[in-house]
């Protein structure tokens, strides 16, 4: 058997809405924001992430998935990894066009976040703060929506 075998995964993911994505002989990495780059998730480890995006490279299939995950926790053992998340499942691909559709949409998610932080400053509510935090997050995904030039999967594609 070849080497790299050892390097792939058998995925399970948990989600909120009881959904589950799978996939076999796959490696999975984590995207690291702030150094702008893939990290692969090592054999035999722990991980907790707030939010994270992930991308599943499905050895046996030739394909790539990337999915967004809110609070997920990770177990990687002996070439499984199981992980649940506290989001709904949504599937992401490869665009061949160019994202500029989300350049409006992120500087109004800006704009919102900016009135609530303001108005946080002033006086702090509870509900402003969860919609600030709402916001953030889909900022975070926006933007790497955009830059990594991705595109959500139809329910019915391979």
């Amino acid at each position: 058997m070849n080497n790299n075998n050892n390097n792939l995964f058998t995925i399970k993911i948990n989600f909120t809405d009881n959904s589950i994505f799978q996939s076999w002989k796959s490696e999975i990495y984590f995207f690291l924001e702030e150094e702008y780059k893939w990290e692969k998730i090592k054999n035999n480890s722990l991980a907790s992430f707030k939010q994270i995006l992930v991308k599943i490279v499905n050895k046996k299939e030739n394909k790539k998935e990337y999915l967004f995950l809110k609070n997920a926790n990770f177990l990687v053992k002996e070439n499984h990894i199981w992980i649940n998340s506290l989001n709904e499942q949504e599937i992401y691909i490869d665009s061949n066009t160019l994202n500029d559709l989300y350049k409006n949409e992120i500087n109004l998610v800006k704009q919102e976040i900016e009135y609530l932080n303001s108005i946080n400053k002033i006086s702090l509510n509870l509900e402003n703060i969860i919609k600030e935090s709402n916001f953030k997050e889909k900022l975070y995904k926006l933007r790497l929506i955009e830059k990594l030039n991705l595109r959500k999967k139809d329910k019915d594609e391979k």
